[in-house]
């Protein structure tokens, strides 16, 4: 039978820099038309989607027109700058964007960051308006964003936990809804500029002088949950369509309702009774996706960005013929169509239980993002999410477990190697006297080598006898039976392992001089479970997948003649005999190795 030897010899420099050539053309070509990806759809763009486009993109639009009005009073702006906003964020996204359903406009979040950039400007210079500050942070906005798109840097989101969003969002909902309470009732005595915890204190320190706004306010809020839960029941019991676009509707009904009763509440005044918009001035703020209209841009079906161009269409609409009536809109309805939009934004207790249970730490960097966002501000709070959450992660990189293998038999030639430690597989079998087996369940990294290492040589003090007694290292600290055998061989499992870096590689060459010195003699290093070609290549330039002492070396990292091949080897071989396709097939080289007889298993 002849023996399949495999290899993975590395290419030559002359030849990679000749394929790298070879692709400049078409990676500059793919880079350049990636910035209007339009260009890779609208050739062929359906009849059919039109329509979809249409119903979608009608339905954002009707939810755009009041949520950016409200969030635009959010950033201490007038309502009209949400409007101006978020027609210019989805007619322009039909172009330069990949996502059918994100709906870009004026969020919340956003908002928020934009009214405290304007309190914090205004608070050292007064002469400047809020609206030149949010022009200000849409250009600069604008430039990071293009320059973060220029580079290809969109991999820093990544880098945000998902926990670390849900906890500044549960706190941006609670801090944006506690800042519309004194809008609510119209008191206008309150600064919501303040921590959240301080406008909670204030607004109900001035309950007292609650204004007929709150009749507005209130009315408007329990309308909207009204509609709200009474749509999710009847979408439930009947299945019609009609329910949900009648559901979504809900802020542009309850925004045209409260106008027309502010309207005749006032006609004939020359003072308001309530607090309104009044004059409606042109003007840009900074924008981006929103989750709920995205949400609703999806389960209407839209099937291009082209909706975002229908969206468009109502907001312009909205400004050209309906401007004269915004003059009448009650900022109490804004603030209940602000409040019952934010309110989802809050993680619910279902989330939260799931956390907890996968994750005690991540629950921590979702409550660090809660308690400093209401605590402090939203910017604060961001930052403390996401430097719990990196930290977290840096740690469990900085210190990854790695596991003492035990041999569980499943039958006479078969076995399951599990961590030790593992309660639920027991009893444990034995392996060939002299050998440990280890998985590292991370890459070996500079932040983790040395740590990684430690474990090893703690594990190996503490199963293995010494050979020598000359160094301190090697003075054992526990009382070990005399039958215990000296360390001949390690099998290292890299399953999980994508790379070892130089750190990584200068750690396993001085972990393996001090074994050897350890055992008096040349210890084995064997690898199971290498994925990854480049690491195989780092290994063997490292001195790696041999034999060690001079005896084996013209024998172990050559190939057998043909028509031979390694006792327990039923499959193809490396070409360095020290690397092997899984722990089982390690072990049984080992046995054969070191016993010159059949399988270990059998």
């Amino acid at each position: 039978m002849t023996s399949i030897v495999i290899d993975y010899p590395q290419d030559p420099l002359a030849t990679r820099l000749a394929h790298l050539g070879q692709q400049i053309p078409r990676r500059v070509r793919t880079y350049l038309t990636s910035f209007v990806p339009i260009l890779q759809w609208v050739h062929r763009y359906r009849l059919s989607w039109f329509l979809q486009d249409l119903i979608a993109g009608l339905t954002v639009g009707i939810v755009l027109v009041p949520q950016s009005m409200a969030y635009a009073k959010i950033a201490t702006l007038p309502p009209q700058y949400g409007l101006y906003t978020s027609f210019v964020g989805v007619s322009i996204y039909c172009f330069f964007g990949t996502s059918k359903d994100i709906s870009i406009g004026m969020i919340s979040t956003v908002s928020l960051l934009v009214g405290q950039a304007i309190a914090d400007v205004q608070a050292v210079y007064p002469e400047i308006s809020g609206p030149q500050v949010a022009v200000s942070l849409s250009l600069f906005a604008g430039l990071v964003t293009l320059l973060i798109g220029i580079c290809r840097l969109g991999i820093l989101v990544d880098f945000i936990p998902q926990p670390a969003i849900a906890g500044y969002m549960t706190g941006s909902a609670i801090t944006i809804s506690v800042g519309q309470l004194p809008k609510l009732f119209g008191l206008t005595s309150v600064d919501t500029h303040a921590p959240p915890y301080l406008v909670l204190v204030s607004f109900f320190r001035h309950l007292s002088l609650a204004q007929l706004d709150m009749a507005f306010g209130l009315t408007s809020l329990g309308f909207l949950y009204l509609v709200r839960f009474g749509c999710h029941y009847a979408s439930q019991r009947f299945q019609h369509k009609g329910v949900f676009y009648f559901g979504i509707m809900r802020n542009g009904l309850v925004v045209i309702l409260g106008t027309l009763v502010s309207f005749l509440v006032n006609r004939g005044k020359q003072v308001s009774v309530i607090s309104i918009i009044r004059n409606v001035p042109p003007g840009g703020a900074p924008a981006t996706g929103a989750f709920s209209r995205t949400a609703i841009n999806a389960k209407s079906g839209v099937k291009t960005p082209c909706g975002g161009l229908f969206s468009a269409l109502v907001v312009v609409l909205a400004l050209y013929v309906l401007t004269p009536c915004f003059y009448y809109i009650p900022d109490a309805v804004l603030s209940a169509v602000v409040i019952h939009a934010v309110a989802d934004l809050v993680s619910s207790p279902r989330y939260l239980k799931t956390l907890f249970d996968t994750s005690v730490l991540e629950c921590v960097v979702w409550l660090g993002g809660v308690v400093v966002t209401v605590l402090l501000d939203v910017q604060t709070g961001i930052y403390a999410a996401m430097g719990l959450g990196l930290l977290f992660m840096l740690f469990r990189l900085a210190r990854p477990p790695v596991l003492l293998l035990a041999r569980i038999p499943l039958s006479p030639d078969r076995s399951l190697y599990v961590d030790e430690t593992d309660v639920n597989y027991s009893p444990h079998a034995f392996h060939p006297p002299g050998l440990l087996i280890f998985r590292l369940v991370e890459s070996m990294l500079y932040p983790n080598a040395e740590a990684i290492s430690e474990t090893i040589l703690a594990t190996v003090k503490a199963r293995t006898r010494c050979n020598q007694h000359n160094t301190s290292w090697h003075e054992q600290t526990v009382v070990l039976p005399t039958n215990t055998p000296p360390l001949r061989g390690l099998i290292l499992d890299l399953t999980a392992v994508h790379r070892i870096d130089s750190t990584g590689l200068a750690t396993l060459i001085h972990m393996r001089k001090t074994l050897d010195g350890f055992a008096g003699t040349s210890v084995e290093w064997h690898f199971a479970g290498l994925r990854q070609s480049r690491l195989r290549r780092d290994l063997i330039y490292h001195g790696f997948g041999s034999a060690n002492d001079d005896d084996e070396k013209d024998i172990s990292g050559k190939k057998l003649p043909d028509g031979e091949q390694e006792p327990g080897y039923a499959v193809p071989r490396d070409k360095y005999p020290y690397f092997h396709w899984d722990v089982e097939t390690a072990v049984n080289f080992i046995w054969t190795r070191w016993n010159g007889s059949a399988s270990f298993l059998v």
